[in-house]
């Protein structure tokens, strides 16, 4: 019998006989959308019931998830890819309420230690041997971070100290994850939007995905512009353990059920942190996937006012209006394209068309996807705002400019962006060094080399490319890629024509799987004397019919195994024939027939020929 819950002000008894204080807790959100709901023990009696009930009898228990697949074999490490649910987990602050000083301090590289109660029934499935080298998993979208890794400490709830803490428990079904560099746009998109999309989506029953708390346990601000954009992928306001713990440093924060680890399935680009950046190798993201995530954040958006796209057109354009226009996406900081003015009226001129400007500055995310959408393409210096053009809408064009001396083929991310969502990709390179301006007094970080030896400086002018490096402070790379540069706009006219009348065809991959051939039918062998060459030859013919779903699956090949002499044969036709006189003279033949579809093979048909088997099956005889 269900007891009925009583309510009593903000409180409430459950069927396990525990009051507790609801408390609706914003978490650090800056734009709140569900306010994060914790529920708040501080009463001795209320936290020992939690305590024994929940931590001590039934304890946490965690679910990894082994089917891992092709990645465990690409060289990676399994932690890349692993996810676990866990449930009961719970996370404290690191330091006692009392170092406030030193507590402030350390909140920015570390704020919280994870705790999981061992209790009576707990359980513990496909977690690996040894989860300390060198994580359990991992909680961004980035390769190898350890800055990133995830691990929890092993406690029994008896001899767990309780006596300093309050305990807030969170109900809903949360992802735990840390942003890998929320300042940047391009690490938002990539890193942490859509990996979290991507991650939701897999680990969610149908479409309620969005029903997830997402949980950041990472360092970094939680006043930050691109905070707001979290809530596009979740009903909940985002929940900042860093924030918590500032405002509540001596609360036990328990989750029902989380899971831990974050889908790579969706990123395409290694930013070179062990070897030259570039794209995965392993890449699996495909056109479907980004316009499926596209979509989602267009959507999310979709109910905004119109906005003004900026002087002096003032035309207004909305996200469902006809206004296609070429966009500039300009920097304000640094790297300036010089005559970014002459650009705008020459394209303007040559295309008949509009031309706005885009600065993440002048324009919100919000707007910059609503213009991005309905754009013929973007021109840009290479720079994370051409993240944006994620959003382009189909046979859309990206004309990447590059400073002086940085070769463009070294530097791809938004090249192999282009390439997967199937947009149309140009680059340009300035070539002539009088046409740029250098900033050698600035931060090192910024490209200044006054730091260096004069030699050293030297060198750095006088080299002729950026050497192929790691990331990320090589002088070279960061002396060339923050110059101004004064564009050729005849040369940018010409590949905008090119990128919109002289069109390559696209070649997309709108799925990360394959379909897999169906069976063969019928297998049938027959013995039959051919000339070959004008000479009577014994030969084996093996034939088969089409199997159940080959319409829908384009075969590659069909292969014939001959088991005993470990031989195959392959056709593009519906039989084989085999002359080969190992094969010819054998008694016992065992045959193996398989369609191969461009990306998989089907289950072996076995089909096992012998002279007493021939008359018993008149279809499959070799007479």
């Amino acid at each position: 019998k269900k007891k009925k819950k009583k309510k009593i002000g903000k409180a409430f008894e459950d069927d396990g006989g525990l009051v507790v204080l609801e408390e609706h807790h914003k978490g650090g959100g800056s734009v709140p959308s569900h306010e994060v709901q914790i529920i708040r023990m501080e009463h001795i009696d209320k936290k020992k019931k939690y305590i024994n009930k929940v931590l001590g009898k039934r304890g946490s228990s965690i679910v990894c998830d082994d089917s891992i697949g092709e990645d465990s074999t690409s060289g990676q490490n399994v932690i890349n890819f692993r996810r676990c649910r866990i449930s009961h987990l719970c996370v404290e602050s690191v330091l006692p309420p009392q170092e406030t000083k030193l507590r402030d301090e350390r909140m920015e590289y570390e704020h919280s230690r994870f705790l999981f109660f061992h209790g009576d029934r707990t359980i513990a499935v496909n977690t690996p041997e040894n989860r300390v080298e060198p994580a359990l998993v991992s909680l961004t979208s980035a390769f190898d971070h350890n800055a990133h890794y995830f691990n929890y400490e092993d406690v029994i709830a008896d001899k767990f100290d309780f006596n300093l803490k309050n305990i807030s428990v969170i109900h809903t079904p949360s992802l735990l994850l840390r942003r890998f560099k929320p300042d940047n746009i391009m690490h938002v998109v990539h890193d942490d939007l859509f990996p979290i999309y991507s991650t939701l989506t897999e680990i969610a029953e149908g479409d309620n995905w969005k029903d997830f708390q997402l949980v950041f346990s990472d360092p970094f601000s939680t006043s930050l512009k691109t905070q707001s954009l979290f809530s596009y992928l979740s009903h909940h306001d985002p929940f900042f353990l860093k924030a918590h713990f500032q405002q509540y440093p001596n609360d036990l924060v328990c989750f029902d059920s989380i899971h831990v680890g974050v889908s790579k399935r969706s990123v395409w680009y290694d930013y070179g942190f062990f070897q030259p950046q570039g794209p995965l190798i392993q890449q699996r993201v495909t056109s479907r996937h980004v316009n499926m995530f596209s979509d989602v954040i267009r959507q999310a958006i979709s109910h905004k006012e119109t906005i003004v796209l900026g002087e002096p057109s003032r035309i207004v354009v909305g996200i469902h209006d006809d206004v296609s226009p070429i966009v500039i996406l300009s920097r304000s900081r640094n790297r300036f394209i010089l005559n970014e003015l002459e650009l705008k009226r020459k394209l303007r001129q040559e295309f008949s068309c509009e031309v706005v400007v885009v600065q993440m500055e002048t324009h919100t995310f919000d707007e910059q996807v609503r213009i991005l959408s309905k754009a013929k393409g973007v021109v840009g210096m290479h720079g994370s705002i051409l993240i944006m053009a994620i959003f382009l809408p189909k046979d859309a064009f990206i004309i990447e400019l590059f400073p002086y001396a940085v070769p463009p083929e070294n530097y791809t991310p938004y090249k192999k962006m282009a390439e997967v969502k199937g947009l149309h990709y140009r680059s340009w390179v300035n070539t002539v060094e009088a046409r740029t301006v250098t900033h050698e007094d600035w931060d090192p970080t910024l490209g200044g080399i006054k730091h260096l030896s004069p030699s050293e400086q030297q060198k750095i002018r006088e080299a002729p490319s950026v050497p192929i490096h790691k990331c990320c402070l090589n002088p070279v790379w960061l002396f060339r890629i923050y110059q101004d540069t004064v564009v050729d706009t005849n040369d940018i006219v010409k590949l905008v024509q090119s990128a919109t009348t002289n069109r390559e065809a696209i070649t997309q991959s709108s799925m990360a799987y394959a379909l897999v051939p169906s069976k063969v039918n019928n297998v049938r062998c027959e013995k039959k004397t051919i000339l070959v060459e004008g000479i009577s030859t014994k030969v084996i013919v093996v034939s088969w019919e089409s199997g159940y779903n080959w319409k829908h699956v384009t075969i590659d090949h069909v292969e014939v195994w001959v088991e005993e002499v470990m031989r195959v044969f392959k056709t593009l036709d519906n039989f084989v024939v085999i002359s080969d006189e190992s094969v010819v003279r054998l008694d016992k033949k065992s045959l193996w027939v398989r369609a191969m579809g461009s990306g998989g093979k089907t289950t072996l048909l076995a089909e096992t020929f012998s002279p007493g088997a021939f008359f018993a099956m008149p279809s499959n005889s070799c007479n």
